[in-house]
């Protein structure tokens, strides 16, 4: 729109151009020829009438006028300069040397060979026709102001608008809401909106990190009495009088699996948190994305052997900068998903490779997949969605995953079709 609006703008600055150069040069010009070419054909009418000399006589005191008649084409009246510019074709401009004043001139030539030199006096209409030249390129580079201001607050505009837009559509893709609008000046409408947008973000940002910290604060809290019980719980099932209870004895087994069930979820928010936190690469070296899926698929191969599923690997050497324990946890947890939710006889197929400089790892399974409008959700904490809703689990573990692929700043791709579900992971 900067551009079009520049085009029109410009394509006006060169009609208005056109106009006043052109079209009053030509009325100006035109308007002193027919003066001239009227003089000349009442000065002819005397000539045959055998009053021209007497009327070049009397009207030497006209200054409006300047007369002169001259046989050979090297003779010239003394009141002409010696510098004579071209106003138009046959018609010429110059200074009375005595005078002071500019005419417009031409030169007749009678049949006996005599010359005549018609001029009028045009130094007002001159000074006019010069104020109204200054006047439209006055116009004229005003209009060229105008043009470039207008641009420079159409792009001002655009760039503002797109600075929003972007940092918005980050926000959105990463979820980080430490990110803020550059404001860079104070005088605008759209600085002003900025600031409002960041003040908001601020606002949320805080309020998310209250709801964090009190989850984060209550799975602190909680873990200790919950280790003393099932400590207890522990020593219970170990006295006599317990051992020789069989219900009494499956009862406590059952409070065992629930309290490590509330530890484990407890312990899942505290590395989240911890993750999410403190934003610390003080473990990250240079590792090969490989090697670490060759681990997890050894640590996992007795389990995919039970379940009867069938894996594929194509893994080539891909270096990477990380953390090469919290990447384990990531892929066991990818992996232990795809394991749970492909079907006996089913296949899993993972694979890593170097892509345009980045580490990439890709997982598929033959799974249900998860819809659309779910993908959106399942990397929230304690989210599970209708396919998993019957399974173990305490709804952290993609959260977690979500939580180390962007400490590595990396980013998690999701496609899902009837063959199942495919996770790319790009570092």
């Amino acid at each position: 729109m900067a551009l079009l609006f520049t085009l029109l703008c410009g394509t006006a600055v060169v009609v208005m151009g056109y106009f006043s150069y052109y079209f009053q040069r030509g009325h100006f010009v035109y308007g002193t020829e027919q003066v001239i070419e009227s003089e000349i054909q009442l000065l002819t009418l005397l000539d045959q009438n055998k009053a021209l000399q007497e009327y070049l006589i009397k009207a030497e005191a006209d200054e409006s006028r300047v007369y002169a008649i001259f046989k050979s084409e090297t003779e010239k009246p003394d009141y002409l300069p010696e510098e004579i510019s071209l106003l138009a074709e046959g018609t010429i401009l110059f200074e009375h040397i005595r005078r002071a004043k500019k005419y417009a001139a031409r030169i007749h030539s009678f049949e006996d060979g005599r010359k005549l030199l018609v001029g009028v006096d045009i130094t007002d209409v001159s000074k006019e026709f010069e104020f109204m030249q200054f006047l439209s390129l006055l116009s004229i580079a005003l209009m060229i102001i105008v043009v470039i201001v207008s641009y420079m607050i159409s792009r001002f505009v655009v760039d503002g608008t797109n600075n929003i837009a972007k940092t918005a559509y980050g926000i959105i893709a990463t979820g980080d809401l430490t990110r803020r609008v550059d404001v860079r000046w104070h005088w605008d409408d759209l600085s002003n909106m900025a600031g409002v947008l960041n003040t908001l973000l601020d606002r949320i940002e805080s309020l998310m990190q209250g709801v964090r910290r009190v989850s984060d604060n209550i799975a602190h809290d909680l873990r200790t009495p919950l280790t003393r019980l099932r400590h207890n719980l522990e020593s219970l099932k170990s006295a006599e009088t317990i051992k020789n209870d069989q219900e009494s004895l499956d009862k406590i087994e059952d409070l065992l699996a629930e309290a490590d069930h509330m530890l484990n979820t407890f312990n899942a928010l505290l590395r989240i948190a911890r993750i999410e936190n403190e934003k610390q690469k003080s473990r990250f070296s240079n590792i090969d994305l490989s090697k670490i899926v060759e681990d997890v698929l050894d640590f996992y191969e007795p389990l995919i052997e039970e379940r009867g599923l069938i894996y594929f690997k194509k893994l080539q050497s891909t270096p990477m900068y990380g953390d090469r324990d919290l990447l384990f946890q990531t892929l066991a947890n990818l992996l232990d998903n795809a394991i749970k939710f492909t079907p006996s006889g089913g296949t899993i197929s993972i694979a890593t490779y170097s892509e345009n400089g980045k580490a990439v790892l890709t997982l598929s399974d033959g799974g249900p997949g998860i819809s659309v409008s779910e993908q959106t959700k399942i990397f929230d904490r304690f989210y599970r969605g209708e396919t998993s809703r019957h399974t173990p689990g305490n709804g952290l573990g993609l959260s977690l995953v979500k939580a180390v692929i962007d400490l590595h700043e990396g980013v998690i791709n999701l496609k899902s079709d009837a063959n199942g579900l495919t996770v790319r992971l790009t570092f």
